[in-house]
């Protein structure tokens, strides 16, 4: 079904367009009574085999959503729903800066690729919704990070001592372990 019948149709669309409507299409579903519990009985598959445990961090499994798809931190319990070993929201930057110009989202269909060039335009206080600190690890969610980057124009000599203030903010709102994941610097 997906091969023949969804996949074509999102095709006919352009990448970043499909990209927001799958986020509002997750977050009208979690808005539907039940719309949770149904994605997690569709899409969880728990098996001890896949546990995975890296630096001190436990993963009910090794496939995980990285940074991009939620950089504002909007759709972390949805996304657990989709049975992700982990999520990473951002990337996050302390400054607001604006955005790379479009495309940012693009398919290379005879490489079966989807490059990201990323968006980051929000800075921590402002990427993360009000109840974010709301988003505590729950039983079978998987784990939680953030990824953090300098703003454009900023030396990349004081790359560190921005993304252990800026990750620790990214990991905390994301409601994770207390971890982020400061080596996610990418040029501004």
């Amino acid at each position: 079904m997906y091969k023949w019948i969804i996949r074509p149709l999102l095709f006919l669309v352009d990448a970043e367009t499909v990209h927001h409507f799958v986020f509002n299409l997750l977050k009208f579903n979690s808005k539907i009574p039940g719309g949770k519990r149904l994605l997690k009985s569709i899409f969880n598959f728990e098996k001890s085999k896949l546990e995975k445990e890296l630096f001190g961090l436990k993963f009910k499994n090794p496939v995980g959503l990285a940074a991009g798809f939620d950089k504002d931190a909007k759709l972390i319990d949805e996304l657990a729903c989709l049975g992700f070993g982990f999520i990473e929201i951002g990337t996050l930057t302390p400054l607001p800066q604006s955005g790379n110009e479009k495309p940012r989202l693009f398919r290379l269909p005879e490489d079966q690729a989807l490059p990201s060039r990323g968006d980051r335009d929000r800075p921590v206080a402002a990427a993360t919704p009000t109840g974010a600190a709301d988003h505590r690890p729950r039983p079978g969610a998987g784990s939680r990070g953030g990824a953090t980057g300098r703003n454009a124009g900023v030396p990349s000599h004081g790359r560190r001592r921005v993304h252990g203030a800026v990750g620790a903010a990214a990991a905390a709102h994301a409601g994770g372990d207390g971890r982020a994941r400061p080596d996610a610097h990418r040029s501004g």
